[in-house]
């Protein structure tokens, strides 16, 4: 695994500008951008046991990222 957690950005370079100009103009996608990060973060951290925890709470925390990510591509696709 990488030593740094993926951005959003990272995940989705074609549409950098559009998250940018979103994420200045939409509170709603700034606020899950930012859930989203701090998911992202908080598994990185997970998977690389600096902040080891059960299995159960890894899953739904992959579960929140991950429905969390499919949120802003629905903003990105609108």
């Amino acid at each position: 695994m990488s030593q740094l957690p993926k951005e959003f950005y990272d995940e989705f370079p074609d549409h950098a500008d559009q998250i940018k100009k979103l994420e200045a103009e939409n509170p709603d996608f700034r606020a899950k951008a930012l859930r989203y990060h701090e998911l992202q973060r908080a598994a990185h951290r997970a998977e690389m046991d600096e902040e080891p925890q059960s299995q159960e709470a890894d899953v739904e925390m992959m579960k929140e990222r991950d429905t969390m990510r499919d949120e802003l591509m629905r903003h990105i696709m609108i």
